[in-house]
């Protein structure tokens, strides 16, 4: 009895010492840090905000925390942009820390919040979140058709507007606008550019010239003849052709020298065409489906549209 009375305090002892040793943390995930949002201008954020991609965004903080703080860092959807450590004083508050940036070109939500850590990682306690929603600079349309230009009737939806979406038949524009909303058009280009290759699939604009044989037919000699550029591009890629920004920046660059642009052929799907309108709009489609491989009037295209707002 009496070796079991010892063997027993022994334990508590040992356990006594343990939990002696063992660093108290606060609960996980609690919250001891309080954060205030300074404005010293009208480019710092205080609360939410709607902006424009690469408007500029400004964040002065201040700050206290029921625990020292070792640093205090600035998130974007959780992910570390910037950081601050606090060496001096007391190491409980924090006063005017402040992050210059522009905001994301690519439309969304953005999450802001200031987080304060410990010396050993351990989460402090986080801000309150400022989201900074960045419009759309860019339209964006999918699922639009073109047919190639048919003969008798002349209803075929044939020319298109890129800033409206609207398609148009030759007796559409030959009976209102007379061409001036016309972008650009689409038809089956036969001409063969080596052994039994044709040009095939073909964008144009109204300025083409000579006139192949498969559009001769319609008479545009008393058109308004929108001179929009067109270039077949490999890259950027469709996916990263996300925003309006960054249409935009790729068309000054392709279209930095004059180029003889006034049609585009060989078209497939997959086949992305970059084009700068009339107006100075940038744009591109993504072919996305091509149905015939002829001028019959039941041939046309598929196509997604983005363009530069």
């Amino acid at each position: 009895m009496k070796k079991e009375s010892i063997i027993y305090y022994a334990g508590l002892l040992l356990v006594l010492l343990a939990t002696s040793c063992v660093k108290v943390q606060p609960p996980f995930n609690s919250n001891n840090l309080t954060v205030t949002f300074n404005a010293p201008t009208a480019t710092y954020l205080t609360a939410s905000k709607t902006v424009n991609g690469k408007d500029s965004l400004d964040f002065s903080y201040s700050g206290s925390c029921t625990q020292p703080i070792t640093y205090v860092t600035l998130t974007k959807n959780d992910t570390e942009i910037g950081r601050d450590s606090i060496k001096t004083g007391d190491r409980m508050s924090f006063s005017n820390l402040v992050k210059k940036m522009v905001a994301d070109t690519i439309p969304g939500n953005y999450v802001y919040k200031v987080v304060a850590r410990d010396q050993d990682n351990i989460y402090l306690g986080s801000s309150n979140p400022i989201i900074v929603t960045v419009n759309s600079d860019m339209t964006y349309i999918q699922n639009n058709r073109l047919y190639v230009p048919d003969t008798t009737a002349m209803t075929n939806k044939t020319y298109f507007n890129a800033a409206t979406q609207n398609t148009f038949s030759y007796s559409d524009i030959s009976t209102t606008d007379k061409g001036s909303s016309v972008d650009f058009g689409y038809f089956w280009d036969p001409t063969i550019v080596s052994g039994t290759t044709v040009k095939g699939h073909t964008i144009y604009n109204l300025n083409l010239s000579p006139v192949p044989s498969a559009i001769a037919m319609y008479n545009t000699s008393g058109f308004t003849k929108n001179a929009t550029q067109l270039v077949l591009i490999t890259s950027p890629t469709w996916v990263n052709l996300n925003s309006g920004a960054i249409i935009k920046a790729t068309g000054i660059s392709k279209f930095k020298t004059p180029l003889a642009t006034n049609s585009v052929s060989a078209l497939a799907a997959g086949s992305i065409v970059l084009f700068k309108t009339a107006a100075g709009k940038y744009g591109a489609i993504d072919i996305t489906f091509v149905s015939g491989a002829s001028a019959s009037k039941t041939t046309y295209i598929n196509f997604d549209l983005k363009m530069a707002n």
